[in-house]
């Protein structure tokens, strides 16, 4: 049972990463570079990293963000 409920809670939490990134990318979407490539990105998950849940801890990885404009 606390493997199930494991699972759902690295579910749930990889969701809520993944929801806050699009809710931190959406104002900046319409921000291109001189180049017409857009400023920011998401750049692939971060490493897997343990939070502490009510289950027990629970790995799980962040969106990695990227600012590609200089300076």
């Amino acid at each position: 049972m606390t493997a199930v409920l494991g699972s759902g809670a690295r579910w749930l939490l990889a969701q809520a990463i993944e929801a806050e990134a699009e809710v931190f990318l959406a104002p900046m979407k319409g921000l291109p570079l001189p180049d017409g490539r857009e400023r920011l990105m998401q750049h692939g998950h971060g490493l897997e990293r343990q939070v502490q849940t009510g289950v027990g801890p629970v790995g799980v990885r962040r969106v990695k963000l990227r600012d590609r404009s200089p300076g």
